[in-house]
């Protein structure tokens, strides 16, 4: 089961903002809104691993992150949403976050920044099903010479 998020206002404000400036400054963006999401799963105790292309980039820049996805343990409740700048969507949602069909995905996951990443091979299954430029994505991680180290 998986949800979809769209920024609160003040995110989307600032997101729409450098979308015109600066892609570096639209990842930053994306990037204060995962360790937002760290941030909570910390102070909840709720296990998370970022994956797609937001941990995809995390491990091996090679396409833009658009979407931060992440493995969660349980959704978060609307006052954590309205906390987090976040709010639900039925598509086109910045932030995906995913329960997961089997718990494996936490037991070993790698952390880089101080975030937690699901492995190499999790995000490389994960973005070969996602369209866009993910299989893309997929295949350049793959072929990474750091791949699963």
């Amino acid at each position: 089961m998986s949800e979809v998020y769209s920024l609160s206002p003040t995110w989307n404000e600032a997101f729409r903002k450098v979308e015109d400036s600066s892609r570096k400054l639209r990842i930053r963006t994306l990037s204060k809104v995962a360790h937002a999401l760290q941030e909570w799963s910390g102070n909840e105790s709720v296990k998370i691993a970022f994956t797609q292309w937001f941990a995809a980039f995390e491990r091996h820049p090679y396409t833009e992150p658009a979407i931060c996805s992440a493995y969660v343990e349980r959704l978060p409740d609307s006052a954590t949403l309205e906390s987090l700048g976040l709010r639900r969507v039925e598509e086109g949602g910045k932030v995906w976050p995913h329960l997961p069909k089997d718990e494996g995905v936490f037991l070993e996951t790698q952390s880089t920044e101080s975030l937690d990443l699901a492995t190499d091979a999790q995000i490389y299954i994960d973005l070969k099903h996602t369209g866009l430029r993910g299989p893309e994505a997929a295949r350049a991680l793959r072929e990474w010479k750091e791949f699963c180290h």
